[in-house]
């Protein structure tokens, strides 16, 4: 037998990090976490020491959305060697920020704590303002839940709240957040869709949707905004059509192979395969 069917990974099918990471409306939640944490310059020198947005954009958003997909529906083995490996690349990517004058570091807890706060309260608010099949008790869910993750990084408890709401007052009072040049320049990248139609069309309404879920002052910070149509008419158009796309579209591979694993796992527990 094979002992990957019952091996459900860090998280598993009940929890709000499958149903939030499997959905359409996490891409949104995505490009909103690179745009805030490109405010913070230490996290932007150290992406620039790795590769950086201008040499390969493409392929550090693609690195980023793989380890997300390998500790949310991987098995524990996955989740383990995609966090083993992600910390052996923190443990070698430290020096001074040129812009600050501040010394970075990607495996200080504080640092990390920061990237990823970051994307949970990204992904959390893309949900909240973008998905009526969600409530605040579920997302606070998600973030108690996402805790499991910041910890096994690196990050210290005290620096992971465990609710939305004290999340978001996080995020909100973290220190040395500017926009700079680089800031500006990296979600620049990001206006650019990614991949071929359909998906193609979706990035262009998950950006305008980032953008319009940010706070005004990280809007002004990135030298971003949006026209007057499209603020008047966003929430209604990533919701219809990123609903429309849960529907229409298939989920990406890890999902669907750890979709299947757990139906397996069901059908063992119950007696009806072997």
């Amino acid at each position: 037998m094979n002992n990957d069917i019952d091996d459900l990974g860090l998280f598993g099918p009940e929890t709000m990090v499958w149903r939030l990471h499997s959905s359409k409306f996490a891409l949104v939640g995505g490009i909103r976490a690179l745009m805030v944490q490109a405010l913070e310059p230490r996290a932007m020198a150290a992406v620039e020491e790795v590769g950086g947005y201008r040499k390969d954009p493409l392929g550090r958003l693609n690195r980023t959305i793989s380890f997300v997909q390998s500790v949310s529906f991987g098995t524990r083995d996955d989740a383990d060697r995609a966090i083993r490996s992600i910390k052996s690349i923190h443990s070698r990517v430290k020096g001074i920020d040129p812009h600050s004058g501040r010394s970075y570091d990607a495996s200080d807890p504080i640092q990390l704590a920061f990237v990823h706060n970051a994307l949970v309260e990204s992904v959390a608010t893309a949900h909240e303002i973008f998905d009526c099949r969600v409530n605040r008790s579920l997302l606070d869910q998600y973030v108690s839940e996402m805790r499991l993750l910041g910890l096994a990084l690196g990050a210290d408890e005290s620096e992971l709240p465990s609710d939305l709401r004290s999340l978001k007052r996080w995020i909100a009072e973290f220190s040395g957040l500017e926009g700079t040049d680089t800031a500006r320049q990296a979600v620049g990248y990001l206006r650019h869709p990614v991949g071929e139609f359909p998906f193609s069309n979706l990035w262009r309404v998950a950006y305008v949707g980032a953008i319009y879920s940010l706070s005004e002052w990280q809007r002004e910070a990135l030298s971003i905004d949006l026209s007057l149509s499209d603020r008047l008419t966003i929430r209604a158009r990533v919701g219809v059509l990123l609903t429309a796309a849960e529907i229409l579209l298939p989920s990406a591979p890890p999902v669907i192979a750890a979709r299947e694993r757990a139906h397996r796992a069901w059908r063992v527990q119950h007696g009806l395969s072997h």
